[in-house]
């Protein structure tokens, strides 16, 4: 494999993960939360392997591509759909901190044959005039995960001339790629990737399991449908919620952005929602994360100023 750290080539072995797989290491991974509490969670060389040989199936990568990642290390995502992946087929690899600001410049200077671009990215981005600029003519399969696909996200990065555009399912504990669909949140028995097993349990939840794991993992995702054909509803507690209705993150970021932010992405993190924005922190954006939740007991906010920009607002909850 060839690696490449924000534009400059670098020695493969410098990363861990890729010391650790070639050493045939079992990977340790934190869970997120989302389904109890955090937790570690170590899967054996041998569930990898099936996982990666699976992905490396599921999206044709070969020696030449060029797979470009701005995920999170310490999301098992960035192992086994980007780390892992080059070290099977010895092709490039790109791992970049992001930056709104030059995403896409380095993306337009890359073309990449392959990305996972995560739903609150897209929603922060796509309206702003410098995403039009962005050229996806080289992307073999761009895969859009980590949280469910907002509406017209699939067809707006079509729009951009990637040759194939998926949203992808997977998880800590089911490593990616379970399933992949070209259609949003819609899956079905056949989307399940090569020696993944999906199933929907007695409360219409998501079950799925490799065939190399002896349990099945309860994804407490709410299913609509049945296995021929079913839409993703998400988990309860993944929500904010208010007296009526189910606030989304995604939601949260809109209304910072309708009251002054210029850009905003917010992200549930076990018993922490953050709120990252641009604009000042006397505009109403940051009431988006601190009024708009009612039913959250407010213990803690706490800012950090990023850089000249961008700043980080983060509360720490807990339900009433």
């Amino acid at each position: 494999m060839r690696l490449y750290v924000n534009g400059k080539q670098t020695d493969p072995l410098s990363l861990p993960d890729v010391r650790d797989y070639l050493d045939k290491k079992p990977l340790s991974v934190m869970t997120s939360g989302t389904t109890g509490n955090p937790k570690t969670v170590e899967h054996p060389h041998e569930l990898l392997k099936q996982v990666v040989k699976s992905n490396i199936e599921t999206f044709g990568h070969h020696k030449d591509s060029k797979l470009f990642s701005i995920l999170n290390a310490k999301g098992i995502g960035y192992q086994t759909m980007m780390v892992y992946v080059a070290i099977e087929t010895g092709c490039d690899l790109y791992i970049e901190d992001f930056d709104f600001r030059t995403y896409v410049d380095r993306l337009n200077t890359v073309k990449p044959t392959f990305m996972v671009i995560a739903p609150n990215i897209w929603r922060a981005l796509h309206k702003r005039s410098k995403w039009q600029e962005l050229d996806l003519s080289s992307m073999e399969t761009c895969v859009m995960g980590g949280d469910f696909t907002p509406s017209g996200a699939l067809d707006e990065l079509r729009s951009h001339g990637a040759r194939k555009v998926v949203n992808a399912y997977g998880s800590t504990e089911v490593p990616p790629c379970v399933m992949v669909s070209e259609e949003e949140n819609v899956y079905s028995i056949d989307a399940a990737c090569t020696n993944c097993m999906i199933a929907i349990s007695d409360r219409n939840t998501l079950l799925c399991k490799w065939s190399a794991q002896e349990e099945w993992w309860d994804s407490e995702d709410l299913v609509e449908g049945e296995l021929n054909v079913f839409t993703l509803k998400g988990r309860e507690r993944n929500m904010f919620k208010q007296d009526i209705v189910r606030i989304y993150p995604e939601d949260i970021e809109k209304i910072a952005t309708d009251n002054g932010a210029e850009i905003s992405l917010c992200r549930q993190q076990g018993n922490y929602a953050i709120l990252y924005f641009v604009g000042s922190m006397n505009t109403e954006a940051v009431n988006a994360l601190l009024h708009y939740v009612p039913r959250f007991r407010m213990k803690e906010v706490i800012e950090i100023k990023v850089d000249n920009n961008l700043r980080k607002i983060i509360r720490n909850q807990e339900l009433e």
